[in-house]
This record gives structure tokens, C-alpha cells and sequence, in this order.
């Protein structure tokens, strides 16, 4: 799996997302769900900016890192942002397509563009730069 390679982007935060992939395994759906619902709702959220950061796993445990290790109760934000209910939680994930509130979770979900910041600002930077030089 490539996000190996990049788990400075997964945090608490953008976990749920992973609830919506076909890649992702019912059995890790359902680990992620069960951490979230244990770790409890939050009645309000702190304003505050995610910090994406390089976890500290060698390579060996990146091989064994699973979605589930990252959840936890800033992982409600999605579904408070979104404002989406959760209902389909309490179903085994197989029978979450059954529920208009999944269907419309998954549908939010799909349609969110991705955009990486630091790259394009780069880019655009080295743009600029060549275009002022001369030589």
C-alpha cells in the first residue's frame, strides 16, 4: 500500500475517510468504528489546525501499521463538519450501503478534492523564479 510512504498525512482526523474506500476491509472498518465509539463523541471541538507529522514507526512497523491504530476522538470531526449522522455505525459494514446517511457520508466523501498545498506553492514558486530570471 503506498500510504505507507506517507503517514505524516494520516491523523485522527482524516481516518474516517478510509471508512468510505473499497480497499479498505470490513474487519478494519469495523476496528476503526469500534476505537471511535469507545474513545466517545467530543461535545465540542477545539479550533485548531491538524499537524500533518511523520510518525515514528521504523520500517518494520510500518509493514504491520494498520487504519485502526490512528483513530480516535478527533475523528468525530468529519461527521461534525460534515454534519452527518451516524446511525450506520451500529450495522456490520457490509450492510452500511443500506443506510441513506452512509450513502450520503460516502457521497460528501467522494466528492472532496484533494489538494497537496506544499507542492503546488512550490511549483509555483520555481514557476515564478524562472520566469523573472534571465539566464
Amino acid at each position: 500500500m503506498l500510504i505507507r510512504r506517507h503517514l505524516w498525512y494520516l491523523s485522527q482526523e482524516l481516518v474516517p475517510l478510509s471508512l468510505c474506500d473499497n480497499y479498505t476491509s470490513d474487519v478494519e472498518k469495523a476496528a476503526i468504528v469500534t476505537i471511535m465509539l469507545r474513545a466517545g463523541r467530543p461535545q465540542h471541538f477545539q479550533q485548531q489546525k491538524t499537524v500533518m507529522k511523520e510518525h515514528p514507526l521504523n520500517n518494520r512497523m510500518r509493514d504491520e501499521v494498520k487504519l485502526h491504530a490512528f483513530a480516535g476522538e478527533l475523528s468525530w470531526l468529519v461527521f461534525e463538519r460534515l454534519d452527518v449522522e451516524i446511525d450506520w455505525m451500529q450495522l456490520p459494514p457490509p450492510d452500511w450501503m443500506d443506510s441513506p446517511a452512509f450513502v450520503r457520508f460516502k457521497n460528501l466523501v467522494d466528492s472532496l478534492k484533494v489538494v497537496n498545498d506544499c507542492a503546488e506553492r512550490s511549483i509555483k514558486d520555481v514557476t515564478e523564479f524562472v520566469n523573472y530570471s534571465k539566464d
